[in-house]
């Protein structure tokens, strides 16, 4: 499984879309997705931190959304991505469209602004996000809403908020913080400080004032401290008594921590966030205009208060477990593509495969190899492959034409077996070559062993023609009319 990434980051759009995509991309790679990042104008410590997590990274530089479009068509198609995941702006519900027709692959886009979108799944991790608003803007998708789908670093799940003393600050405004006002804060927070209190400053890795925030910081003594880039804010939040933060990501990581804070709306995508922040006890929310000076204020007004905000559950539902816990959610039917090659060489050789096959012998990679390239070209053999969201196999369907009738083959993947998933794909299959073909005459082949897929064609209403010392042969005649097929 091939996992394509879309997503930019830079001091002016931020560095959230790379973050949360990487979170969702690294849970995907431990259930064996090879991940490949799309980006544009990638910060080097984020492209760094890309490749650590053993991801790897294409930049590229198209002119306009259609050239943005044709790029990552041409490299899903390349790599054989199986699944492609967007979190962009620019990328409409048109250009979704067009990536799924042209490449098959499954869709996944990271939404949190509740627009129309053209993808299997939609994943708004957002506090202020619910199913409600999800479905009303995208009634097909399969929805993942909510902060409970939040995907923090597991470290937060091994970390308490313990507060230290002296008090702690942290002040950490997004990786780009395009507005500057981390260097407008020190100078304000500075002088309202009591001896004891700490002040820990994040510079993001997108920052373009970071050498002059590496000055004010050192200006300010040794009860200022720098901390450039970290790989995580987890200790820097569980040990925190405040936290000033831009209104995007690490909100739900401080709110993880049910801490004290304050919020600045850096974006205009922050606005929903933003809105449902002022609604929070323990939460100030500003927007970028405010004084420095009236943050700084209102900040140590807060510390001194004792409040502490209670929000929704966080990060207690794991999204690709939820996806995974049931793969027959959203399974949909396609032609079998070059991607489907090694999936189902695996299929193939699966013991119980093998065992209810004519042929028992396992297939090597040559053979199998030989034989579907033959059969993707052949204009008298319809493969159809089933897949679910995160574009596994689940099973396949086979008919090879002879002379006026069409032999049915059929496998299930281990995943699905029990699951009385065989009638659906067969009648799915059985519908997708009538609309191509027109009236159909099948038969099939099923070895007298083979209880499950006697049962199945039964089922299916295939009529016993006859049978041999080791086989049984059932047809069945089917075109539009027939409803159990056609619903």
């Amino acid at each position: 499984m091939t996992l394509l990434v879309r997503a930019d980051a830079s001091s002016i759009v931020g560095v959230g879309h790379i973050l949360r995509t990487s979170r969702l991309a690294w849970e995907l790679a431990r259930y064996g997705a090879k991940v490949i990042y799309l980006s544009k104008n990638l910060p080097p410590p984020l492209a760094l931190k890309l490749s650590q997590q053993g991801f790897k990274l294409h930049a590229i530089t198209p002119k306009d959304q259609y050239e943005d479009l044709e790029i990552t068509i041409a490299a899903a198609l390349a790599h054989e991505a199986s699944l492609i995941l967007v979190d962009h702006y620019a990328w409409d519900a048109k250009m979704q469209q067009e990536l799924r027709r042209q490449t098959l692959a499954r869709l996944w886009v990271v939404d949190d602004l509740f627009l129309p979108h053209a993808a299997d799944l939609i994943y708004n991790p957002n506090l202020y996000a619910t199913p409600t608003l999800c479905q009303e803007a995208n009634p097909q998708s399969y929805l993942l809403c909510g902060s409970a789908f939040a995907l923090l670093d597991p470290i937060y799940q091994e970390l308490h908020h313990t507060p230290t003393y002296p008090k702690r600050i942290l002040l950490s405004l997004g990786g780009a913080d395009p507005l500057g006002l981390t260097a407008m804060l020190i100078p304000e927070l500075a002088p309202l400080l009591d001896e004891e209190t700490i002040c820990d400053v994040v510079v993001g890795p997108a920052n373009p004032k970071k050498k002059e925030i590496e000055k004010i910081v050192a200006s300010f003594g040794e009860r200022h401290i720098l901390h450039d880039a970290p790989s995580t804010l987890a200790p820097l939040l569980s040990r925190a008594s405040l936290a000033i933060v831009g209104a995007g990501t690490t909100v739900m990581e401080a709110l993880y921590f049910r801490l004290p804070l304050v919020a600045i709306e850096v974006a205009t995508n922050q606005q929903l966030l933003a809105s449902y922040l002022r609604q929070l006890k323990g939460v100030e929310c500003f927007e970028a205009t405010t004084p420095a000076a009236t943050i700084a204020k209102v900040a140590i007004k807060l510390l001194s208060s004792h409040q502490r905000p209670l929000p929704p559950p966080i990060a207690t539902h794991h999204p690709v477990e939820e996806i995974t816990r049931d793969p027959l959610a959203h399974w949909r039917l396609r032609p079998a593509l070059k991607r489907d090659l090694l999936p189902l060489l695996a299929l193939a050789n699966d013991p119980e495969v093998r065992a209810q096959s004519l042929n028992s012998s396992t297939i090597t990679l040559e053979e199998h190899s030989r034989w579907f390239h033959q059969k993707l070209h052949d204009p008298k053999t319809r493969l159809y492959v089933a897949d679910d969201l995160c574009g596994m196999l689940l099973g396949t369907v086979r008919f090879e034409q002879l002379l006026n009738e069409w032999r049915v083959s059929l496998a299930l993947a281990p995943t699905v077996r029990g699951r009385h998933f065989s009638l659906k794909l067969l009648r799915k299959a059985i519908a997708n070559l009538v609309n191509d073909v027109g009236r159909v005459t099948l038969v099939a082949e099923i070895k007298k062993s083979n209880l499950p897929s006697r049962a199945l064609f039964k089922r299916a209403h295939f009529k016993q023609i006859g049978e041999n010392d080791d086989l049984v042969f059932v047809k069945a005649v089917v075109d539009r009319s027939r409803d159990d097929y056609f619903f």
